[in-house]
């Protein structure tokens, strides 16, 4: 009956064996292993583990690197149940904040803070040939997801030392600000500026997932060539210089409720 025991130590060997593993594996074994799961994202000079790690190098799937990132994932995760705290810093910026996921439909972001060089947004769809200068700064305390929709959402985005370089020149925007709150899946949000640059700004959006409205009010407050050629790819400008945006789609309460 030798053998018997022989058998009974390797599978308790082996239980032990895969608990150490579960509990100290490296990250540099961990990551590749989810590869297809990362949309083409990959991390360079992986150290510690997968529970509490580092990557020297985060690099996007068109090669952009983000830079350096921190991460401490919960040992739930083998439940179902995702908490993750991760710190990125990179030339151009930096992200923090904790992801936590319960159910497949449900995940959220907490206490979420970042901190980004506008410059970085050139090149982008919706910038077009416009150069953004300025520092970019957010802070979402609660956005909680259902699907891809924010059912619930506390947090504002700062533009500071706003400028646009444009292909007729200079614009300074001064400061401006982006604050939104989602209740019961219902998105509002308002904008306007700090009254330092040559645009005045002031809008309001809203937004659920049967459609969106948004009412924004652009006006020079000085006469420059480059400013009105930037306020016109907005819309048709009235007789004091200003375009009214006033754009929907789908179906907008026109309260929250």
């Amino acid at each position: 009956m030798k053998w018997i025991r022989w058998v009974v130590l390797c599978v308790v060997l082996l239980i032990v064996a895969a608990g150490l593993l579960f509990w100290f594996m490296p990250a540099r074994v961990a990551l590749p292993l989810l590869s297809k799961r990362m949309h083409g994202m990959s991390f360079e000079g992986l150290s510690g583990s997968v529970w509490q790690g580092h990557a020297d190098r985060v690099v996007l799937s068109d090669g952009a690197v983000l830079g350096t990132a921190d991460w401490q994932l919960g040992r739930e995760v083998v439940l179902g149940r995702t908490h993750l705290l991760l710190h990125v810093a990179g030339a151009r910026g930096r992200f923090d904040g904790r992801y936590d996921q319960v159910t497949a439909d449900s995940r959220a972001w907490h206490d979420v803070t970042f901190h980004l060089d506008a410059a970085a947004l050139a090149g982008q769809p919706l910038a077009g040939d416009l150069h953004p200068r300025g520092t970019l700064d957010g802070q979402v305390s609660e956005a909680v997801f259902q699907g891809n929709w924010p059912m619930t959402l506390n947090g504002e985005v700062s533009w500071a030392d706003a400028a646009i370089q444009t292909p007729e020149g200079h614009i300074v925007l001064g400061g401006l600000k982006l604050q939104a709150t989602s209740a019961s899946g219902f998105l509002r949000g308002t904008l306007a500026d700090d009254g330092s640059g040559s645009l005045a700004t002031k809008g309001d959006i809203a937004a659920s997932p049967l459609g969106w409205r948004a009412d924004v009010l652009l006006r020079p407050r000085i006469a420059d060539t480059a400013l009105r050629h930037l306020i016109a790819r907005f819309g048709p400008v009235g007789p004091d210089g200003s375009v009214h945006i006033q754009r929907k789609a789908g179906l907008v309460p026109a309260e929250s409720p």
